[in-house]
Formats: C-alpha cells, sequence, structure tokens
C-alpha cells in the first residue's frame, strides 16, 4: 500500500515537473515574442524618427520657398507701382505741357 502510495505521489511529482517545464517553454516562447515585438518598435521607432526629420526638413524648405515667393511677389508689386508712378508722371506732365501750349 505505501509502495503505491509513493508511485502515485512519483507520478504526481513527475506531471508537476512536466507542467512546470511546460510552463517554463511557454514563458520562453513568450518573452521571445515580447523581445521580437521590442525590436519591432524600436525599428518603428527609427522610422518614426526619420520622418520627423524628413518632415521638419521639408517643411523648412517649403518655408523657405513660400518666403521666396513672397519677395518676389513683393519685388514686383514695388515695380509696378514704380512703373505705374512713372507713366503718371509722365501723363501729368504731357497733360500739364498741353494746358500750357493751349493757354498762351
Amino acid at each position: 500500500m505505501e509502495l503505491e502510495n509513493l508511485k502515485d505521489e512519483f507520478k504526481l511529482v513527475q506531471t508537476n515537473i512536466k507542467v512546470t517545464d511546460d510552463e517554463i517553454k511557454l514563458a520562453e516562447r513568450q518573452k521571445e515574442q515580447a523581445e521580437y515585438q521590442k525590436q519591432l518598435a524600436e525599428i518603428d521607432m527609427e522610422i518614426a524618427k526619420v520622418k520627423r526629420r524628413n518632415a521638419e526638413r521639408d517643411k523648412y524648405t517649403y518655408e523657405t520657398r513660400a518666403l521666396q515667393i513672397t519677395q518676389g511677389i513683393n519685388e514686383a508689386k514695388a515695380f509696378w507701382a514704380r512703373a505705374n508712378q512713372k507713366w503718371l508722371d509722365v501723363i501729368n506732365e504731357r497733360l500739364r505741357q498741353n494746358k500750357e501750349n493751349h493757354r498762351g
């Protein structure tokens, strides 16, 4: 009887060892998966950093280009204002001369 109890306890211990081994293997697989997920997350972070740097560079490029375009527009407006003023001055001078010629 005692031998049977020992056999049963031995089987129970073997079963517990097997269950524990399975739990350890599962935990090791989960650890490997977690490490893999961590590596993927690190890669995603690096990609995000590169995208951010590219976006910042693009933003700077577009802001610089927008400033250049604005300056070009302002220069064109100033040119046309000067040209229009010159024509107005010429027209006014001719009108004044015509007025003087008709008087005298």
